[in-house]
C-alpha cells in the first residue's frame, strides 16, 4: 500500500499546532501557579487575622461579663449573649481552619483555654442570675483571660514559624513551575527554529530556485533581461501565467493538428475505398459472362450474388466495427470469386471457429490479408498454391492467421517490417486498402493490445499472425 506523503501545508499546520500547545501549557501552568499562590497566601492571612480576632473577642467577652457583673440589666445581658455568640462562631471557624488544615501543637491548648473561658462566662451568668456569684469568680475569669493571652503569644510565634515554612513551600513550588515553563519555552523555541530551518530549505529555497529558473527561461524566450526588482513570488506567478498561456496555445495547436489528421485519414480511407481495381472488376465480370455462356443461370446467379455482396461489403466505412461472422461471410464471397477466377490454381482453406463469430473488429481486416497472399504470394506463379486462413480463440484473445506457400519475401523486407511495424507494410496494397491501413486501424482501436507477427522465407511462403482482444 502506497503511503500518502505529508504536504507542506500539513507540516506547517502541525508545527503551528505544536507551538500553540506549548504556549497553552505555559498559560495553564502560570495560571495554576498564581492561583495556588494566591489561595495559600490568603489562607495564611485569614488564619492569622482570625487568631487575632478571636483573642480580641475573648477580651470583649470578659469586658461584657464585667459590665453585666456590675449591673445585671437586660441590656447588658443581651450584649454579653451577642458577644458570646460571635465569639463562639469565630472560635469554631478558627478551630476548623487551624486544626483541620495545619498541625500546631500549641493550638490545641489555646482552644481548650477558649472553651474554658466560654464555659466559665456562661456559668458566671447563671450564678449572677441566681445571686450566688461573687467577685472571686470574676477574678478567676480574669485569670483565664490572662492565660489565653499567654497562649496567644505562643501560638503567634508558632504561626510565624508555620508561615515561614509555608512561604518556603510556595517559593519551591513556584521555582518548579517556572522551571517547567522554561523547559517548555526552550522546546517551543526549538520547534520554531526547526520550523524556520525546514521552511527555508524545503519551501523558500526551492521556490527561489524555481522562480529564478523560470525567470531565466522567460527572459531567454522574450529576449530580455531578468528584472531584479521582482521578488520570488512575483517571478513565479508571472512565469506560471506565461506557462499556462503557452500550454493553452499548444493545446489549441494540438487539437487543430488532430482534427486535420483525422480529416486526412478519413479522406485517405474514402479515397482508398473508391479505388476499386478496374482490372479486377473486368476480369470478374468477364468470367461471369463466360460462366453465363457455358453453364446454367443458377450458378451464374450465385456468382453474381457473391460479387455484389463482396462489393457492397467493401464499400462499408472502414472505421465501423463489424462482427467476425460478417468478416467471414465476406471472405467466403471472396473465395467464391477467386475460385471462379483462378479455378484450382489458387486454393484457399478456411478454418473458422464459430464461437468467435460475435467478436468485434474493424471492417475489412481479413480480406486484405488473404488478397495480399493472392497478389504478392501467388500472383506470378503459374503453378498456383495454397492459402490457409485460420480464425480461432485463444483464451480471451482472437487470433487471425494467414499463411501461404507462395514466393515469400526477402530477408531485408522481413526485417524492415519487423523493425518498423505497420509502417513497413506501407507498400503492400490490397484492393486499394494497404495492410499498413489495416494494422493502423487495429492499433487505433485496440491500442497496445493489438499484436502481430510476420514470418517469411523466400520460396517458402509467408505467415502473418494477428491477435486482438475478443470483445
Amino acid at each position: 500500500m502506497k503511503t500518502k506523503k505529508i504536504t507542506v501545508k500539513s507540516r506547517f499546520h502541525i508545527c503551528i499546532f505544536l507551538i500553540g500547545l506549548c504556549f497553552l501549557f505555559i498559560s495553564i501552568t502560570l495560571f495554576w501557579t498564581l492561583t495556588w499562590q494566591k489561595n495559600e497566601l490568603n489562607a495564611l492571612l485569614n488564619v492569622n487575622r482570625s487568631v487575632y480576632d478571636v483573642n480580641s473577642m475573648a477580651k470583649d467577652v470578659v469586658t461584657a461579663y464585667y459590665n453585666y457583673y456590675l449591673s445585671a440589666s437586660e441590656e447588658n445581658r443581651d450584649s454579653i449573649e451577642k458577644c458570646l455568640e460571635h465569639f463562639r462562631q469565630e472560635k469554631e471557624g478558627l478551630r476548623t481552619a487551624v486544626l483541620d488544615s495545619y498541625y500546631i501543637r500549641q493550638a490545641e491548648d489555646y482552644f481548650n483555654m477558649l472553651d474554658t473561658l466560654e464555659e466559665k462566662v456562661e456559668t458566671g451568668m447563671s450564678l449572677l442570675e441566681s445571686g450566688e456569684e461573687d467577685y472571686q469568680y470574676y477574678a478567676d475569669i480574669l485569670y483565664t483571660s490572662d492565660l489565653i493571652d499567654g497562649y496567644y503569644e505562643q501560638i503567634h510565634y508558632a504561626m510565624q514559624e508555620y508561615n515561614e515554612a509555608k512561604q518556603a513551600e510556595i517559593q519551591n513550588q513556584e521555582a518548579i513551575a517556572y522551571t517547567r515553563i522554561l523547559v517548555v519555552c526552550l522546546l517551543a523555541a526549538g520547534i520554531i527554529i526547526l520550523m524556520i530551518y525546514w521552511f527555508h530549505w524545503r519551501v523558500l529555497r526551492p521556490i527561489s530556485a524555481i522562480a529564478y529558473r523560470a525567470a531565466v527561461f522567460r527572459a531567454e524566450e522574450e529576449n530580455s533581461n531578468i528584472r531584479e526588482e521582482e521578488d520570488e513570488v512575483e517571478r513565479l506567478f508571472k512565469s506560471f501565467d506565461h506557462m499556462v498561456s503557452r500550454i493553452e496555445m499548444q493545446m489549441a495547436q494540438l487539437e487543430e493538428k488532430n482534427r486535420l489528421e483525422k480529416l486526412l485519414k478519413e479522406s485517405e480511407i474514402k479515397a482508398m475505398q473508391a479505388r476499386i481495381n478496374p482490372h479486377f472488376m473486368f476480369n470478374t465480370l468477364n468470367s461471369c459472362a463466360q460462366m453465363a455462356y457455358l453453364e446454367n443461370a443458377e450458378q451464374t446467379e450465385n456468382m453474381l450474388t457473391a460479387v455484389s455482396d463482396y462489393f457492397r461489403y467493401n464499400l462499408k466505412d472502414c472505421s465501423h466495427l463489424v462482427t467476425v461472422g460478417d468478416e467471414v461471410k465476406n471472405i467466403r464471397d471472396y473465395i467464391k470469386i477467386i475460385k471462379m477466377r483462378f479455378g484450382d490454381r489458387i486454393r484457399i482453406h478456411l478454418d473458422y471457429d464459430i464461437s468467435v463469430s460475435g467478436c468485434h473488429i474493424p471492417a475489412l481486416v481479413c480480406q486484405p490479408l488473404v488478397e495480399n497472399s493472392v497478389i504478392h504470394g501467388m500472383g506470378s506463379r503459374t503453378e498456383g498454391g495454397n492459402i490457409w486462413l485460420r480464425i480461432k480463440k485463444d483464451e480471451d484473445r482472437l487470433e487471425i492467421s494467414v499463411r501461404d506457400d507462395g514466393r515469400g519475401m526477402a530477408r531485408e523486407k522481413l526485417e524492415q517490417i519487423r523493425n518498423t511495424g505497420k509502417e513497413g507494410m506501407a507498400g503492400v496494397v490490397s484492393n486499394g486498402i494497404g495492410l499498413s491501413n489495416v494494422f493502423g486501424r487495429l492499433e487505433g482501436y485496440f491500442g497496445t493490445e493489438f499484436l502481430f507477427h510476420v514470418e517469411s522465407q523466400t520460396g517458402q511462403g509467408t505467415w502473418i499472425l494477428i491477435t486482438v482482444p475478443c470483445r
